[in-house]
């Protein structure tokens, strides 16, 4: 959340016509709710994964986020 999480949050605000106020002193989880977590979620699967391969699957790890998205819901 901390490392995508202001870039995710300035693209919809860009996207939905809000102005963006900046990022704030501190960490993205420590000044933002949940909100934006299935975006960074999906951020951290196509960048992260891939350039950090490990031995869980893909699909598995994309459940294992959307899961994790609906326990924060």
């Amino acid at each position: 959340m901390n490392k995508y999480g202001w870039r995710k949050k300035e693209e919809r605000d860009r996207k939905n016509g809000v102005s963006f106020e900046g990022r704030q002193p501190g960490e993205f989880s420590s000044n933002n709710n949940a909100e934006l977590t299935p975006d960074v979620s999906n951020e951290f699967v196509t960048i992260f994964m891939d350039e950090n391969p490990c031995s869980i699957e893909r699909c598995d790890i994309i459940d294992m986020t959307r899961n994790f998205c609906h326990w924060l819901y």
